[in-house]
């Protein structure tokens, strides 16, 4: 789902322009570093036919609102599920 800018093996630009959901399993520090990039593709690509979706494992997202969290996984380890519209 996440694609380099079409650069060699050091390209460290990252589009998600076609993407309808994102999954991230990282520690806060990681979603803080993604935050602005997911909120760009939120607002850059509006999906008529449904929302862009974030999921993520374990953290919330600081400053976003969730509209559910699930913790009925195995170990009670939440999903944190956001949408933009």
């Amino acid at each position: 789902v996440v694609g380099g800018g079409g650069g060699g093996d050091d390209d460290q630009s990252l589009s998600l322009d076609n993407a309808t959901a994102v999954f991230v399993y990282l520690l806060p520090k990681g979603l803080q570093l993604v935050r602005s990039l997911l909120e760009e593709t939120a607002r850059k690509h509006p999906r008529p036919e449904g929302s862009f979706r974030v999921v993520s494992y374990m953290f919330s997202i600081r400053g976003w609102e969730p509209v559910s969290v699930d913790k009925t996984t195995k170990g009670e380890c939440p999903l944190f599920l956001y949408k933009n519209g």
